[in-house]
């Protein structure tokens, strides 16, 4: 359980998540590049924990293909689509993050 009470700190937390993630994305990148398969198993259990908390599925389904494959049946080429495929999920929340901002903004009465 995270101790978020409110819509506002989900938010918050999410965007902070979201942000680590973006870190994340080209240590993903090098490990792959390195055939590191170990280390990329470790990047993807924890971007999948960190989803799993926020319910952020979609991040959770990526990451979990690809830690499956880092660990199973090693690809290059389906683990690279992968986590090509991930990090557009990570930029698309994080638009999505900002619209949420804005659409929260209270607007002046016209009045």
């Amino acid at each position: 359980m995270l101790g978020i009470a409110s819509e506002s700190e989900y938010l918050d937390r999410a965007r902070e998540v979201i942000a680590d993630f973006h870190t994340k994305m080209p240590q993903l990148q090098n490990s792959l590049a390195k055939h590191d398969f170990k280390e990329l198993s470790a990047l993807c259990y924890r971007i999948r924990s960190a989803a799993s908390n926020l319910r952020l599925d979609s991040v959770v389904s990526l990451s979990g293909a690809i830690l499956i494959k880092a660990r199973n049946e090693p690809d290059p080429v389906l683990i690279a689509e992968l986590i090509r495929q991930l990090i557009v999920e990570v930029q698309h929340l994080e638009f999505e993050s900002r619209q949420v901002h804005l659409n929260h903004v209270p607007r002046e009465d016209p009045t």
